[in-house]
């Protein structure tokens, strides 16, 4: 489980109030809080780092290289947060390769357990990705957000990849992609069209489950098309490295082996960060709910997939809840049996169900810059969030709506 520690970057200024400032980065990972608290400044840190972890443990760049001064902040550029460093701005980063720190301007690198280091496929979805659904050639435009162009290859790759209609998560839909014209087309009940000409909800469904569906399913077939596309310098290094161990006489057969299946995973992808901002964009209640089990359902594949989202829906916690609840149901009940499973998915799918100790939901603090971590009450998330706060406040102020009426009417 990989950790991070942010302070004065941007706008988070004291950081994580437990754990000595340390964010355990769990399987589930949700940010929640207003316009402006840093909720997509963490994720992009997350997404940033892991990828100079990767990086280095693939060869792609040196400890030299990530340790020079001012790189850092030229990879942050990729995610338009390169403005974001103050003068006391500090980030420690703790993975599964390497330990990072950023301080006094300063980049430290340390490596830990290189043997079991599994390679992730990071991918970052955007706000924007409605932009993808809307035109057709989001390469050919410029200025656009770098992480939109890169999710935009994943995409078409995913819609490429595609040999039949796909079943949306929601409406009773499906998707077909023709390869000649290539337009991405959604047929209902009694109707067809364009995805550009769709609802904004489908524009900004479609993207997302094009995208994990894609990703996950080729990640855990064992199948990652990216194998075949290594570069020439890493299949230099993963050559060298087979070679000095299969020549190795001190080294039996057996631990060969086991060195070289952990050597390799240093180079293949074997596991999905998964990070998305707004999942809910433009879905009413109900169809968050089927959404977010989509995503818990492909994260739940693989034992070391991670998601990570930003949210402003009080319904994507609650359902949360729902999941976390299931999940406790799963464990707890081992005899369960086909008609109590059929029961239970009913009401969450058995697949989206997660254990509370694999989620963690941290509220942000857009006046102080402060990170805490929502309370649980039996394992599950509190109910008292400031997501569900404004909920009641909409009810405080329509009874002074109503107090002040009566006041004006006398």
């Amino acid at each position: 489980m990989s950790k991070i520690k942010i302070q004065n970057f941007g706008p988070i200024k004291e950081g994580f109030n437990q754990n000595n400032g340390w964010m355990e980065i769990k399987k589930v990972t949700v940010l929640i809080g207003s316009q402006g608290s840093g909720k997509s400044t963490v994720a992009k840190l997350i997404s940033t780092i892991s990828w100079i972890e990767k990086a280095l443990m693939r060869g792609e760049i040196s400890e030299k290289t990530a340790e020079e001064k001012g790189w850092f902040r030229n990879q942050c550029a990729y995610q338009n947060i390169k403005s974001y460093f103050h003068r006391n701005t500090s980030i420690y980063y703790k993975g599964d390769g390497i330990d990072f720190s950023y301080v006094g301007g300063l980049v430290n690198i340390e490596y830990r357990i290189q043997n079991n280091y599994y390679l992730p496929k990071i991918m970052y979805v955007p706000a924007e990705r409605n932009f993808i659904s809307a035109v057709r050639n989001v390469r050919d435009l410029k200025g656009l957000p770098s992480t939109l162009y890169t999710f935009a290859d994943e995409f078409f790759d995913g819609l490429k990849a595609s040999k039949e209609s796909l079943i949306l998560p929601i409406n009773d839909t499906s998707l077909i992609y023709d390869p000649i014209s290539e337009i991405p087309m959604l047929v209902g009940k009694g109707f067809k069209l364009e995805l550009s000409e769709a609802a904004s909800g489908f524009q900004s469904l479609v993207p997302i489950y094009i995208v994990t569906k894609y990703l996950s399913t080729l990640i855990n077939n064992r199948a990652d098309k990216h194998k075949s596309q290594l570069s020439l310098r890493i299949s230099e290094n993963l050559r060298r490295d087979a070679e000095s161990i299969i020549k190795n006489p001190n080294i039996s057969e057996e631990l060969k082996k086991i060195y070289l299946e952990n050597m390799t995973s240093r180079y293949y992808y074997s596991a999905l960060l998964n990070i998305v901002e707004e999942p809910e964009q433009n879905l009413y209640p109900s169809s968050q709910r089927k959404v977010l089990n989509m995503l818990l359902e492909f994260n739940n594949l693989q034992k070391d997939n991670v998601l990570v989202m930003t949210t402003h829906s009080p319904y994507i916690i609650n359902y949360l809840t729902l999941a976390t609840k299931a999940g406790e149901l799963l464990a707890s009940m081992k005899n369960m049996t086909s008609s109590d499973r059929a029961d239970l998915n009913k009401i969450v799918p058995a697949m989206a169900a997660i254990s509370g100790n694999e989620l963690a939901i941290y509220e942000l603090d857009e006046d102080k810059g402060a990170i805490n971590l929502l309370e649980t009450f039996d394992g599950l998330p509190s109910d008292d969030n400031w997501l569900n706060e404004e909920l009641g406040t909409a009810n405080d102020l329509f009874s002074d709506l109503i107090a002040f009426e009566q006041k004006i009417s006398r």
